[in-house]
C-alpha cells in the first residue's frame, strides 16, 4: 500500500511537472491579433466619427496594447492605450483630436494570463474624412459684400487647411480668397476678377508646381456677354495672376479632370446661347504649363445647365455627360 500511494505520487508529480513546462512552452507562443478592422472596415477611407472603433481576433487575451499613429513608423503617435486588462476584442478611440482629409495608422498586440505579450498585429490604416461627424454645428459668417454665384474650396497656401474661393453675383462682383486659420475662421486675403459674374469655381493644379490655382468660369448673368472664363495662377501667399483665357462665354457648369490621361489637367465647359454666338459645349486640353490650347466644341447648340464626367464603358478614359 505504502509503495502504491508513493507510486501515485510520483505520477502526480511528474503530471504537474510537465504541465509547467508545458505551460511555459506557451507562454512564449501568444499568437499575434488578427482580422485587424476599424469602423467593421478593412483600412476603411472617409471616416466621419471623430472617435473611430477597433476590432481584432486573437486565440488567447488577457491584456491587450493598441497604438495609433500619424506616420506609418509610429513616429508620430496619436493614442497608446497602454496596457489594458480585457478580453474584449475591440475598443473606441480616446486619444487626441484626429484631423480631417488625413490617414491614421494602429496596430494592437494581446498578452496572455501570464503577461506575455505577441508581436504586433499587421499595420491597418484609416482616412479621416475631410469634414468630421458632428451632432451639431456652430455657424459663422464670411462677409462677402455681395451676393455669391459660385464657391470652390481647396488649400491655397499649402498649410493643411481648406481655403474658401468665392465667386460673386452681378455686375460689379469680384471674386475673394479667404484663408483658413485652422480654427474655422476665415480672412479675406485677396479678391480679383471685378465685374465677372462667375457660373463656378474650379480649384486644381493646373501647371503642376504643386501649389493649387483657381478656374473662374465665366459670366451667366447680365453683364458683358464677350467675358470670357479664367486661369488664375498661383504665385504662392495669396498671389494670383492670370494666365490665360478662355474663348468660352456664358459657362453656367463646368468640369476639370486629366480627359485625355496626358497628366494635365483639361476643361470641359458647358456653354449657354446667352453670349450671342451661338456658343457651343467646349473642350480644351491643358498644357500643363497653366495654357489651353484652342477649344474644340462638342455636342448640341441646346442651352446646357450641367456638366459631369466618369468613365462609363470601363476602358480607363473619362466620359462626358451634359444636360
Amino acid at each position: 500500500m505504502g509503495n502504491r500511494k508513493i507510486n501515485i505520487f510520483l505520477r502526480r508529480g511528474i503530471f504537474v511537472l510537465a504541465c509547467g513546462v508545458l505551460g511555459a512552452s506557451f507562454c512564449f507562443a501568444v499568437d499575434a491579433p488578427n482580422g485587424i478592422l476599424c469602423n467593421n472596415k478593412t483600412n476603411p477611407v472617409w471616416v466621419e466619427s471623430p472617435a473611430p472603433s477597433f476590432g481584432w481576433s486573437a486565440s488567447t487575451q488577457c491584456y491587450y496594447n493598441l497604438v495609433v499613429a500619424a506616420s506609418p513608423d509610429f513616429g508620430a503617435l496619436k493614442w497608446n492605450t497602454g496596457i489594458i486588462t480585457s478580453t474584449l476584442k475591440s475598443c473606441v478611440y480616446a486619444g487626441s483630436a484626429l484631423s480631417g482629409n488625413t490617414t491614421y495608422y494602429w496596430k494592437v498586440k494581446v498578452a496572455d494570463i501570464s503577461g506575455t505579450f505577441s508581436s504586433y498585429s499587421g499595420t491597418g490604416t484609416f482616412r479621416m474624412n475631410l469634414f468630421l461627424k458632428k451632432s451639431s454645428f456652430a455657424g459663422g459668417d464670411i462677409n462677402a459684400f455681395e451676393d455669391v454665384g459660385s464657391i470652390g474650396v481647396g488649400d491655397l497656401d499649402n498649410d493643411g487647411y481648406t481655403d474658401i474661393v468665392l465667386g460673386g453675383k452681378g455686375s460689379q462682383a469680384m471674386t475673394r480668397f479667404y484663408k483658413n486659420d485652422g480654427t474655422g475662421a476665415f480672412t479675406q486675403v485677396f479678391s480679383t476678377q471685378e465685374g465677372k459674374d462667375l457660373g463656378g469655381i474650379i480649384i486644381r493644379d493646373i501647371n503642376n508646381d504643386g501649389l493649387n490655382d483657381v478656374i473662374a468660369t465665366a459670366e451667366i448673368g447680365a453683364g458683358s456677354a464677350n467675358q470670357s472664363s479664367v486661369i488664375l495662377i498661383n504665385q504662392g501667399d495669396f498671389v494670383f495672376n492670370i494666365s490665360a483665357s478662355l474663348n468660352a462665354k456664358k459657362t453656367p457648369t463646368s468640369v476639370c479632370f486629366d480627359f485625355n490621361r496626358d497628366g494635365n489637367y483639361d476643361i470641359v465647359e458647358g456653354l449657354t446661347t446667352g453670349g450671342g454666338g451661338g456658343e457651343q459645349n467646349t473642350f480644351y486640353a491643358g498644357q500643363g504649363n497653366g495654357q489651353f490650347a484652342s477649344g474644340s466644341s462638342f455636342g448640341d447648340l441646346n442651352e446646357t445647365t450641367s456638366v459631369a464626367a466618369a468613365d462609363f464603358d470601363n476602358d480607363g478614359c473619362l466620359d462626358i455627360v451634359v444636360m
